[in-house]
């Protein structure tokens, strides 16, 4: 063969790569990245409430995929599974309702500037968290340990995500908690990576020395987010160190 057949088959076969590439990508974008049809299996009802609108709602979870969701009590829970399927936007036409979930807390001793990847302080993952209660548009997850307090702490850094549903930018707003109230973090953002919507808060600015008890659960770390103009929460709290 030829130098410019070779030339051309090689072209022709970089062309088939690069096209077979790009469909790949585009059909990973729309191929669901949890089994909502698993998860309709295995839900377990957490919460029946009532929304601002008089519908009355289930909040269910897929505890193996850390799948939380809001839907009409009316409907089915496999319709969650088939509204998803098409994508949030139409399970929001429908009140179904994806909520941020944990998945990273950090509690640093130094603050950013001194210690910007956490080295000395305490980490959980999205393994550690387990979900404690439902209540209405609040709900609560336990950061897993059993430590009994948590001295010197300089920093509060927590991450969320909500799968494909979007939350992000104006919707979402981050909060960390002293031993008595809710107060904005300095600094939340959230961005769409691996066809995920992740959100993050961090406050250094405002987190002096803090000291959190846990001989009784303790709040952390908020992420609100909008639903038909309603404020979802879903907290961070540590966990008691007395079980």
């Amino acid at each position: 063969m030829d130098r410019k057949k070779v030339f051309v088959c090689a072209v022709f076969a970089a062309l088939v790569v690069s096209f077979a590439f790009a469909a790949s990508a585009q059909d990973e974008e729309t191929t669901e990245q949890v089994d909502w049809a698993d998860a309709a299996y295995y839900a377990e009802l957490m919460d029946t409430w009532v929304n601002d609108n008089g519908i009355e709602m289930n909040t269910y979870y897929d505890d193996a995929q850390n799948l939380l969701w809001s839907m009409p009590s009316s409907l089915k829970v496999e319709a969650a599974a088939e509204a998803f399927a098409v994508g949030p936007e139409h399970a929001g036409t429908l009140l179904i309702t994806q909520w941020i979930v944990p998945t990273s807390l950090w509690l640093c001793i130094e603050d950013e500037g001194d210690d910007p990847t956490c080295a000395d302080g305490y980490k959980w993952g999205t393994g550690d968290f387990g979900l404690y209660e439902v209540v209405d548009k609040t709900a609560v997850y336990h950061a897993l340990d059993t430590g009994c307090g948590y001295d010197n702490i300089e920093r509060v850094y927590a991450s969320g995500t909500s799968g494909p549903t979007n939350y992000c930018p104006n919707s979402f707003k981050g909060y960390y908690r002293d031993s008595y109230w809710w107060f904005t973090a300095d600094d939340f953002w959230c961005n769409y990576w691996l066809y995920t919507y992740r959100y993050y808060l961090d406050d250094s600015v405002n987190i002096d020395d803090f000291y959190y008890d846990t001989y009784g659960s303790v709040r952390v770390a908020r992420f609100r987010f909008v639903v038909d103009s309603s404020y979802y929460y879903t907290e961070i709290w540590l966990a008691s160190c007395i079980q």
